[in-house]
């Protein structure tokens, strides 16, 4: 129920803890948001309505496009899975696209874990994001900054700066250019 997700964010934020909610749906998604959960993994079946509630509550979306955009292409599917992968892919980029257009923030997530997603697809996840309708810096930063910051280590890392820690690579070219670099 809605009090019990209530009970459980307050809980875990009063020991100052984040909660993470596996929301689908909009049903989930809404009743998460509502709860106050940090961030929404997924959201892949949610509506337009499900999204602004997520917006307006403040949470964090961490689509997992990556998950969709294999599964759309796994060997060995029936004509009914196929269908049923396109039809959560149609319903994913909508969901996606409606949280940029409604300056939801995100993060990038792989989901790990799931056939063929493994956890060096940040980039792409990065890639999908502004296929999606993010602009590329927020498609980089959903993988830097705004992921420290929902994780809660913003103070240590996410960003160039003095005192923090900090994984630098470097790519040939601009990648705000070409972000698959």
């Amino acid at each position: 129920t809605e009090d019990e997700l209530c009970a459980i964010v307050e809980g875990a934020h009063a020991r100052g803890r984040r909660v993470m909610a596996h929301a689908q749906d909009s049903e989930s998604v809404i009743r998460c948001a509502r709860a106050g959960v940090d961030s929404v993994e997924h959201a892949w079946l949610a509506d337009e309505g499900a999204i602004e509630i997520l917006a307006a509550f403040g949470a964090t979306l961490v689509p997992t496009l990556g998950v969709t955009d294999v599964n759309r292409s796994l060997p060995g599917l029936t004509p009914v899975q196929r269908e049923r992968q396109n039809l959560i892919e149609l319903r994913h980029r909508a969901s996606t696209e409606a949280a940029v257009r409604l300056g939801v923030r995100l993060a990038t997530g792989t989901d790990t874990g799931e056939v063929g997603v493994t956890a060096d697809h940040v980039w792409r996840e990065v890639v999908l994001l502004h296929d999606h309708g993010a602009s590329r810096m927020t498609a980089i930063r959903a993988a830097t900054s705004t992921a420290a910051r929902l994780l809660g280590i913003d103070l240590e890392t996410g960003t160039l700066e003095v005192g923090k820690f900090a994984d630098i690579f470097c790519v040939e070219g601009d990648p705000l250019t070409d972000l698959a670099r």
